[in-house]
């Protein structure tokens, strides 16, 4: 996910008509649910959060045409207080200007709400000094994207503003391009395709994405190409994933979507009952991982491609089903 974006968000509460006499910090974490009621307090304290260009409080109770501006969303003094820990990291190339890392699976990329240590943050810190953050307001020290939580794979880091800023402008021009694999369960007789559906958050449990196929405004063009590379027994198939664009669980919601849910993700695919028999020992996590990346080096320009190992629970699926099918 590219976090070049802007942190600063209007909303016209018309759109959202079910919150009207709700209070405000409710309605906002309700909308964002990425963040605690009490983060929207706080950015309320520090006149962060306006109602129609005015300071309110959190318990101000929306009106029909209310419109509320929330200036560095994200903003939150208790980001200052991240530890550097001592977490060892898995370093695929190194120069003076960018890492390239394999992060593990159930690692989280940077400090949220609640959980500021053990992140990939908190390793970054520890092991180089003085990284640029895209936001001053952030400590995200050399972070320019992100995986999701239980997506294993590569990841580029920013060493200096140079490379932050050239990074940052190859994630917003699509000139990045991605590989990830996914182990899925076959509900579908695709071979391959291009998925070309907008994503947007859902109306209906804010922690998830959605796809949307109406006008919604809030919506974002999102685009997929996929190809199956094995098929296995039990209806486990092994999927690359090229994704174009860099939405919040794009490739997951997509994959769903075309009939090949990815395997014990707990939001958008399947846990299967059979699969999990076959590997009671593997710690349960969505089956996808970021295998490559292609980018054009901040300093040299020179266009480089690298590989992150295929982690070892993915090796002992493949393995095993591939030893089936013999």
């Amino acid at each position: 996910m590219d976090l070049s974006k802007e942190k600063n968000i209007t909303i016209n509460v018309s759109e959202n008509l079910d919150f009207l006499g709700k209070r405000l910090d409710f309605f906002l974490k309700n909308k964002f649910p990425e963040f605690s009621r009490t983060h929207f307090q706080k950015l309320l304290k520090k006149n962060n959060i306006k109602v129609n260009k005015n300071l309110v409080s959190n318990s101000y109770k929306l009106k029909k045409d209310d419109i509320i501006e929330v200036e560095n969303i994200e903003n939150n003094s208790d980001e200052l207080d991240i530890k550097s820990e001592n977490i060892s990291l898995d370093i695929i190339y190194e120069d003076e200007d960018i890492v390239v890392i394999n992060k593990p699976s159930n690692m989280v990329v940077h400090p949220a709400c609640g959980n500021y240590t053990g992140t990939l943050v908190n390793a970054l810190m520890f092991h180089f000094s003085n990284l640029p953050s895209l936001d001053k307001n952030f400590v995200r020290p050399g972070i320019v994207h992100r995986l999701d939580k239980e997506t294993s794979g590569i990841m580029i880091i920013a060493k200096n503003e140079l490379a932050m800023k050239s990074l940052a402008k190859q994630f917003e021009t699509r000139k990045i391009k991605k590989e990830y694999l996914a182990i899925c369960y076959k509900k579908s007789d695709l071979d391959e395709g291009k998925i070309n559906i907008k994503i947007t958050r859902s109306k209906l449990d804010r922690k998830k994405m959605a796809l949307s196929f109406d006008n919604d405004i809030n919506a974002k063009t999102s685009v997929t190409n996929f190809r199956v590379l094995e098929k296995y027994k039990d209806n486990i198939v092994l999927i690359k994933a090229l994704p174009e664009t860099g939405r919040t669980h794009q490739i997951r919601l997509h994959l769903s979507y075309v009939g090949y849910p990815i395997i014990n993700d707990s939001v958008y695919g399947v846990k299967y009952k059979i699969f999990n028999q076959n590997f009671p020992n593997l710690l349960p996590r969505t089956l996808l991982h970021a295998k490559s990346i292609s980018f054009f080096h901040p300093k040299s320009k020179k266009f480089l491609n690298m590989e992150a190992k295929i982690p070892n629970d993915f090796q002992k699926i493949i393995s095993f089903y591939k030893n089936l099918n013999l």
